[in-house]
């Protein structure tokens, strides 16, 4: 039977990491998308077990690109911002 594969968008992120690492231990091939931004220590450690992809999702050609290349069985949308802040667009 063919390995199970997961995406996870913000899978350096709390929910993301945990989420990665429960699939990880139940036979899924993870991979997984990190903003620019996201934390390199964090990213570091996920890069052993999964492959990991700089996305900005709100580029829908790179991110349907993405997604049609690795072609998984599952997608979970875990990005966001935290902060409220930075949730909101920009004003000129």
């Amino acid at each position: 039977m063919k390995q199970k594969h997961a995406f996870i968008t913000g899978i350096a992120g709390f929910a993301g990491s945990y989420l990665a690492k429960e699939l990880l231990e139940n036979g899924y091939q993870v991979s997984g998308s990190v903003y620019k931004d996201d934390s390199p220590k964090q990213i570091k450690r996920l890069k052993k077990s999964c492959k990991i992809q700089t996305l900005n999702i709100l580029d829908k050609s790179k991110t349907a690109k993405l997604i049609q290349q690795l072609n998984p069985n599952y997608i979970f949308h875990l990005a966001a911002f935290s902060s409220v802040g930075q949730s909101l667009p920009m004003k000129d």
